[in-house]
Protein backbone atom coordinates (compact mmCIF):
# COMPACT_ATOMS: atom_id res chain seq x y z
CA UNK A 1 0.00 0.00 0.00
CA UNK A 2 0.98 3.45 -1.10
CA UNK A 3 0.35 6.46 1.66
CA UNK A 4 0.53 9.84 0.86
CA UNK A 5 0.30 12.73 4.00
CA UNK A 6 -0.07 15.73 3.30
CA UNK A 7 0.22 18.70 6.00
CA UNK A 8 -1.12 22.42 5.99
CA UNK A 9 -0.52 24.02 9.00
CA UNK A 10 2.56 26.20 9.26
CA UNK A 11 2.85 25.31 13.43
CA UNK A 12 5.40 22.47 12.33
CA UNK A 13 5.79 21.10 16.22
CA UNK A 14 2.84 22.47 18.03
CA UNK A 15 0.12 22.10 15.58
CA UNK A 16 -2.77 19.38 16.63
CA UNK A 17 -3.76 18.86 13.22
CA UNK A 18 -0.33 17.13 12.37
CA UNK A 19 0.21 15.65 15.33
CA UNK A 20 -3.22 13.48 15.16
CA UNK A 21 -2.50 13.07 11.41
CA UNK A 22 0.90 11.52 11.74
CA UNK A 23 -0.31 9.09 14.49
CA UNK A 24 -2.79 8.00 11.87
CA UNK A 25 -0.27 7.63 9.04
CA UNK A 26 1.92 5.53 11.40
CA UNK A 27 -1.20 3.38 12.73
CA UNK A 28 -1.92 3.04 8.89
CA UNK A 29 1.37 2.32 7.81
CA UNK A 30 2.12 -0.59 10.55
CA UNK A 31 -1.34 -1.54 9.89
CA UNK A 32 -0.90 -2.20 6.11
CA UNK A 33 2.66 -2.37 5.76
CA UNK A 34 2.65 1.09 4.07
CA UNK A 35 5.16 3.08 1.90
CA UNK A 36 4.81 6.71 3.39
CA UNK A 37 5.32 9.79 1.11
CA UNK A 38 5.32 12.91 2.74
CA UNK A 39 4.07 16.04 1.29
CA UNK A 40 4.94 19.27 3.65
CA UNK A 41 2.48 22.17 2.17
CA UNK A 42 4.12 24.71 4.70
CA UNK A 43 7.61 24.04 4.14
CA UNK A 44 7.46 23.83 0.61
CA UNK A 45 3.98 26.02 -1.12
CA UNK A 46 2.70 25.72 -3.78
CA UNK A 47 2.44 28.13 -6.16
CA UNK A 48 -0.68 29.84 -6.61
CA UNK A 49 -2.57 29.02 -10.26
CA UNK A 50 -1.13 31.84 -12.58
CA UNK A 51 -1.83 32.94 -16.17
CA UNK A 52 0.74 30.73 -17.98
CA UNK A 53 -0.76 27.10 -16.10
CA UNK A 54 -4.57 28.27 -16.87
CA UNK A 55 -3.48 29.01 -20.65
CA UNK A 56 -1.55 25.50 -20.55
CA UNK A 57 -4.20 23.69 -18.90
CA UNK A 58 -7.20 24.95 -21.27
CA UNK A 59 -5.41 24.15 -24.04
CA UNK A 60 -5.71 20.54 -25.67
CA UNK A 61 -3.07 18.17 -24.97
CA UNK A 62 -1.98 17.26 -28.55
CA UNK A 63 -1.91 21.15 -29.10
CA UNK A 64 0.56 22.05 -26.37
CA UNK A 65 3.77 23.58 -26.96
CA UNK A 66 6.68 22.93 -24.52
CA UNK A 67 5.72 26.38 -23.07
CA UNK A 68 2.58 24.32 -21.73
CA UNK A 69 4.04 21.72 -20.77
CA UNK A 70 6.62 23.39 -18.49
CA UNK A 71 3.70 25.37 -17.12
CA UNK A 72 2.40 22.28 -16.07
CA UNK A 73 5.07 20.64 -14.63
CA UNK A 74 4.77 20.72 -11.14
CA UNK A 75 1.01 20.12 -10.85
CA UNK A 76 1.85 16.67 -12.99
CA UNK A 77 4.20 16.27 -10.49
CA UNK A 78 1.64 16.47 -7.85
CA UNK A 79 -1.29 14.96 -9.94
CA UNK A 80 1.50 11.93 -9.92
CA UNK A 81 1.99 11.68 -6.43
CA UNK A 82 -1.43 11.63 -5.40
CA UNK A 83 -2.82 9.39 -7.68
CA UNK A 84 0.11 6.73 -6.61
CA UNK A 85 -1.20 6.66 -3.58
CA UNK A 86 -3.91 3.90 -2.00
CA UNK A 87 -4.88 6.14 1.07
CA UNK A 88 -4.45 9.59 1.75
CA UNK A 89 -4.41 11.63 4.90
CA UNK A 90 -4.87 15.49 4.83
CA UNK A 91 -4.50 17.80 7.91
CA UNK A 92 -5.11 20.96 8.08
CA UNK A 93 -6.42 23.66 10.42
CA UNK A 94 -9.58 25.72 10.63
CA UNK A 95 -8.44 29.30 9.32
CA UNK A 96 -11.47 32.64 9.49
CA UNK A 97 -13.88 29.41 8.74
CA UNK A 98 -11.79 28.06 5.93
CA UNK A 99 -8.22 26.80 5.04
CA UNK A 100 -4.74 27.95 4.74
CA UNK A 101 -4.36 28.94 1.39
CA UNK A 102 -1.71 26.40 0.65
CA UNK A 103 -4.11 23.49 0.42
CA UNK A 104 -6.27 25.12 -1.43
CA UNK A 105 -3.53 25.42 -4.28
CA UNK A 106 -2.66 22.02 -3.83
CA UNK A 107 -6.51 20.88 -4.31
CA UNK A 108 -6.53 23.59 -7.51
CA UNK A 109 -3.23 21.18 -8.65
CA UNK A 110 -4.44 17.76 -8.31
CA UNK A 111 -8.08 18.43 -9.35
CA UNK A 112 -7.39 17.83 -12.68
CA UNK A 113 -9.51 17.30 -15.57
CA UNK A 114 -8.39 14.52 -17.94
CA UNK A 115 -6.03 13.32 -15.01
CA UNK A 116 -8.21 12.92 -11.86
CA UNK A 117 -11.91 13.47 -13.52
CA UNK A 118 -13.36 13.09 -16.72
CA UNK A 119 -16.49 14.24 -18.61
CA UNK A 120 -19.12 11.80 -19.43
CA UNK A 121 -22.33 11.28 -21.25
CA UNK A 122 -23.55 11.04 -17.58
CA UNK A 123 -21.57 13.90 -16.23
CA UNK A 124 -18.23 13.99 -14.54
CA UNK A 125 -16.26 11.12 -13.21
CA UNK A 126 -13.35 11.04 -10.58
CA UNK A 127 -10.54 8.79 -11.84
CA UNK A 128 -9.51 7.84 -8.46
CA UNK A 129 -12.34 6.95 -7.15
CA UNK A 130 -10.24 3.67 -5.90
CA UNK A 131 -8.52 5.74 -2.88
CA UNK A 132 -9.56 5.92 0.57
CA UNK A 133 -8.95 10.01 2.17
CA UNK A 134 -8.95 10.78 5.77
CA UNK A 135 -8.97 14.69 6.34
CA UNK A 136 -8.13 15.42 9.77
CA UNK A 137 -9.50 18.97 10.81
CA UNK A 138 -8.19 21.03 13.92
CA UNK A 139 -10.29 23.76 15.11
CA UNK A 140 -9.57 26.22 18.15
CA UNK A 141 -13.83 25.66 19.17
CA UNK A 142 -16.22 23.69 17.77
CA UNK A 143 -17.75 23.35 14.18
CA UNK A 144 -19.40 20.21 14.37
CA UNK A 145 -22.25 20.97 16.39
CA UNK A 146 -23.38 23.41 18.32
CA UNK A 147 -23.85 27.55 17.94
CA UNK A 148 -20.67 27.56 15.21
CA UNK A 149 -21.71 24.80 13.18
CA UNK A 150 -23.26 27.37 10.25
CA UNK A 151 -19.71 29.01 10.13
CA UNK A 152 -17.71 25.68 8.85
CA UNK A 153 -17.00 26.24 5.68
CA UNK A 154 -14.35 24.21 5.26
CA UNK A 155 -16.15 20.79 5.62
CA UNK A 156 -18.89 21.28 2.86
CA UNK A 157 -15.54 23.17 1.00
CA UNK A 158 -13.34 20.40 1.01
CA UNK A 159 -16.17 17.30 0.67
CA UNK A 160 -17.32 18.69 -2.34
CA UNK A 161 -13.82 19.28 -3.96
CA UNK A 162 -12.35 15.81 -2.83
CA UNK A 163 -15.65 13.85 -3.68
CA UNK A 164 -15.11 15.67 -7.26
CA UNK A 165 -12.77 13.04 -8.10
CA UNK A 166 -12.85 9.81 -5.15
CA UNK A 167 -15.77 8.76 -3.16
CA UNK A 168 -14.73 7.30 -0.02
CA UNK A 169 -14.08 10.24 2.09
CA UNK A 170 -14.25 10.24 5.61
CA UNK A 171 -13.42 13.89 8.56
CA UNK A 172 -11.73 13.62 11.49
CA UNK A 173 -11.90 16.04 13.85
CA UNK A 174 -9.81 17.34 16.54
CA UNK A 175 -11.98 20.32 18.01
CA UNK A 176 -11.82 22.25 21.18
CA UNK A 177 -7.72 23.03 20.65
CA UNK A 178 -8.43 26.90 22.19
CA UNK A 179 -10.73 26.05 24.51
CA UNK A 180 -9.44 25.91 28.09
CA UNK A 181 -11.54 22.96 29.31
CA UNK A 182 -10.58 20.69 26.54
CA UNK A 183 -7.29 21.71 24.57
CA UNK A 184 -4.82 19.37 27.12
CA UNK A 185 -7.34 16.65 26.11
CA UNK A 186 -8.61 16.83 22.73
CA UNK A 187 -5.26 15.17 20.78
CA UNK A 188 -5.17 12.18 23.54
CA UNK A 189 -8.79 11.92 22.87
CA UNK A 190 -8.41 11.72 18.89
CA UNK A 191 -5.26 9.48 19.09
CA UNK A 192 -7.14 6.94 21.66
CA UNK A 193 -9.91 7.03 18.78
CA UNK A 194 -7.47 6.12 15.85
CA UNK A 195 -6.21 3.19 18.33
CA UNK A 196 -9.39 1.92 19.00
CA UNK A 197 -10.78 2.28 15.14
CA UNK A 198 -7.62 1.21 13.39
CA UNK A 199 -5.13 -0.63 15.52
Amino acid sequence: MNLLSVDASPRVGRSRSRHVAAHLVDVLAERHGAKVTRRDLAQEPPPHLDAAFLDAYSTAPADRTPQHHAALTYSDMLVDEFLAADTVVVSTPMWNFNVPSTLKSWIDHIVRLGRTVSVTDSGFEGLASGKKMYVVLGSGDYYSHGPLAMYDAVTPSLRAAFSFILHDLEFLRVEGTNQPQTRDSVVAQAIAEIDRRFR
